[in-house]
């Protein structure tokens, strides 16, 4: 491993994998990531070859392979939860952690719900995974460990019930209900409250929009109405130098908890289970129960697989099915059989 210069003043490091030789770049000013880059990576080959890297330094190699693809408050939350609930052994090598540790994460955030805790097993197996990939540890000791199990949730809203809120919501409210519903958006600070303008591309009716769950892209097409008012939006806060297409006076939005609870109150909805990240789920329903196509409907949803979209709200699509069969050809109802 070494660090160069291109003649053109591009850093670089350069090392020999698997027999091939690797490059990373830096970029003009990078001579300092690139040396302090390249360390890591050498500290990280020999720890491997000792058989003690460790989860954190593990996790230190991994965001710097995944930077441009690792969301930055998906970074955010494994940093949390090695420096936190998985304190006790994300100093140990990787070749010691057991399944035993796992039980400890668990434990550790007991008080949240079996799906953040999930989560956290996720996102550190992921490590451990990438890990086994690059050959700087053996195993994945947590490989085949099962999850728990989580509680389906069950959405008792439908459209009627956001219009209602709707029209009692703060206007920064209200417009992100609107984007929230056209683009199929997660109503948080990784999907909705994140996305900016310059993710629009106005000549082709889409936007691209990076996921919070597994930290995707997905292409979102727009429908004329709403295309129609997001560019006027859009212009207007270009004028006023705002890059967030959700905001308050400007500013940017971290949640709208407060915003939505007080229109509940104020709709008379404040003793419904009704949650904001519904309005996800009554985008995907209403477009399968319109009719739409459920490919279509799982790129619009950033869905990875079709059937998570089919699995999810297969019963939806039970009227959509009644309706196909009506399109079948009536062959006649003749029952005397052949007539020969």
């Amino acid at each position: 491993m070494s660090v160069h210069r291109r003649k053109d003043g591009i850093w670089f490091a350069k090392w020999r994998e698997k027999g091939k030789e690797r490059r990373r770049y830096f970029g003009k000013e990078g001579e300092e990531e690139a040396r302090r880059w390249d360390a890591q990576k050498a500290q990280a080959e020999a720890n491997r070859a000792n058989g003690d890297i460790t989860l954190v330094e593990l996790a230190s190699h991994y965001f710097d392979a995944k930077v441009d693809d690792l969301h930055p408050l998906t970074r955010k939350a494994i940093i949390a939860y090695l420096r936190d609930a998985a304190a006790t052994f994300a100093e140990k090598p990787c070749e010691l952690i057991t399944k035993q540790d796992l039980q400890t994460l668990r434990k550790n955030l007991s008080h949240l719900k079996p799906a953040t805790r999930n989560k956290a097993q996720t996102y550190l197996s992921a490590i451990m995974n990438w890990g086994v990939e690059q050959e700087l540890i053996i195993r994945n000791p947590w490989a085949g460990a099962r999850k728990l199990k989580e509680q389906a949730y069950r959405v008792t809203s439908n459209l009627e019930d956001f219009k209602a809120i709707r029209k009692e919501a703060a206007p920064h409210l209200a417009w992100a209900i609107d984007v929230s519903l056209n683009l199929a958006l997660r109503p948080g600070s990784v999907e909705l409250l994140s996305l900016k303008w310059d993710c629009f591309n106005w000549k082709h009716g889409y936007v691209q929009i990076r996921q919070g769950k597994g930290g995707g892209v997905k292409r979102a097409q727009m429908n004329p109405s709403f295309l129609a008012r997001a560019k006027k939006r859009y212009h207007d806060d270009k004028s006023k130098g705002i890059p967030w297409v959700v905001h308050y006076k400007g500013h940017k939005i971290k949640s709208l908890r407060t915003a939505w609870r007080a229109a509940k109150r104020r709709a008379g909805y404040q003793d419904h289970p009704i949650r904001l990240y519904d309005i996800r789920h009554i985008a995907v329903s209403e477009m399968l129960a319109g009719g739409g196509d459920p490919a279509a409907v799982q790129h619009q949803a950033g869905h990875k697989d079709l059937s998570t979209t089919l699995n999810i709200y297969g019963h939806v699509l039970e009227g959509a099915q009644k309706r196909a069969v009506k399109l079948l050809p009536d062959l006649g109802n003749d029952e005397s059989g052949d007539k020969r």
